[in-house]
């Protein structure tokens, strides 16, 4: 836990829960938030993943027509990340975003229609590096379904925050509902956040006394 406290973290590249990042990026432990980021990773931002980003908005429809639908993703041009050529800050976001985007497609090419075993270079290679970036798995994880996907709007002091979606499969309100619970949990978590937080330093602040 304490390793995902700023500035008590590791400088390992690449290792999104324990690198030290500005609060508009995702994936430490922010007292106002618990693990969800002040921002999440912005949609449309990264010219890499415009056409599968459009894909992406369209999720719900294009699922309608499976063979369609995975017509369009063979067809894509797979995106290069470049990662390790950028600032590290916006390669992370970038990282994130492809892993959000091509989660959410590939899951759903994979079981339009008949279920299949394998996903086309379009989607595999840039969700392959952007994995391999952040130290994570290939997989539709919570950061993709959550901690990158909602954004948490607080307002009044008593007020329930507001949660906005981005990415769902179905496009459906219970679909919404079922991510915004898990980000309404971590911004609950709150005031233990900052209880842990506060007991942390007193310890650090007694024995380097």
């Amino acid at each position: 836990l304490q390793r995902l406290l700023p500035p008590r973290v590791s400088a390992r590249r690449g290792s999104w829960l324990r690198r030290e990042r500005k609060a508009t990026t995702a994936g430490l432990l922010w007292p106002a938030n618990s693990l969800l980021p002040a921002t999440p990773p912005r949609a449309g931002h990264f010219e890499e993943l415009e056409a599968a980003e459009e894909l992406l908005a369209s999720l719900p429809a294009l699922r309608k027509s499976p063979s369609a639908y995975r017509r369009k993703i063979r067809d894509l041009v797979p995106a290069k990340l470049r990662l390790h050529e950028r600032a590290p800050e916006e390669a992370e976001e970038l990282a994130e975003r492809a892993a959000l985007v091509c989660s959410f497609l590939g899951y759903a090419y994979l079981r339009a229609g008949a279920e299949l075993s394998e996903l086309p270079p379009s989607l595999a290679a840039p969700w392959a590096e952007a994995s391999a970036f952040l130290d994570r798995a290939v997989s539709l994880d919570y950061v993709s379904t959550v901690l990158s996907n909602c954004t948490v709007v607080h307002g009044a002091d008593d007020d329930e925050p507001a949660v906005r979606v981005d990415a769902t499969f179905t496009g459906s309100d219970d679909e919404r509902h079922f991510y915004a619970i898990h980000a309404r949990v971590e911004t609950a978590a709150a005031p233990a956040v900052r209880a842990i937080v506060r007991e942390l330093d007193a310890v650090e602040a007694a024995t380097s006394a």
